[in-house]
């Protein structure tokens, strides 16, 4: 990651946690109003939000300390369990034969099983990339026609967050749908 879009998305997490802030601020003025019998009027999650500049500042982004990924993790391994009575043999079980599947095309006999799907071949036109950039962006490979309104907001967007002139822009559309 380059320096400046580490800055950048710096930047964009502040002004983030600040209108969360002002917009908490807001709500607790409005629905709350420092009396306690109004307290059923904020929700907890409300509440919360208003920790999370505190929390980033004592533990550092969110995502070193997050949750998600554990429970992502539950979420994943819960479904595999169908033993009530021996619940991590059962996982056990389950998840080595999830590896051995994953392990099957490493080996020859997979081939007459499992057959091979070619890639995907693409015109050098229905390829867009730059020198700046690495990535290159592939059309849809269905045949989509933009509504006049949705090409407009497009060129609109693109011309507005970028330093891609308007004619270069026209070209990308026209050649993409």
């Amino acid at each position: 990651m380059k320096g400046n879009d580490f800055c950048f998305i710096i930047y964009n997490y502040i002004i983030i946690i600040i209108y969360i802030i002002i917009i908490m601020i807001n709500y607790f003025r409005e629905y709350y109003q420092n009396n306690g019998q109004r307290l059923a009027a904020c929700k907890i999650s409300f509440h919360y939000l208003l920790h999370v500049a505190d929390s980033i500042k004592y533990c550092g982004p969110s995502w070193t300390h997050w949750q998600f990924p554990m429970e992502r993790m539950c979420g994943i391994l819960q479904p595999l369990i169908k033993s009530k009575i021996k619940p991590y043999s059962n996982l056990a079980n389950m998840l080595t034969l999830l590896q051995q599947f994953y392990m099957l095309p490493f080996f020859s006999i997979s081939k007459t099983i499992f057959k091979e799907k070619p890639p995907k071949q693409w015109s050098k036109e229905r390829v867009f990339s730059t020198e700046e950039y690495e990535e290159e962006f592939y059309s849809p490979s269905t045949q989509y026609s933009l509504l006049s309104q949705e090409h407009k907001h497009l060129i609109k967007f693109y011309e507005g967050s970028s330093n891609i002139n308007r004619n270069d822009l026209e070209m990308v559309i026209k050649l993409l749908f």
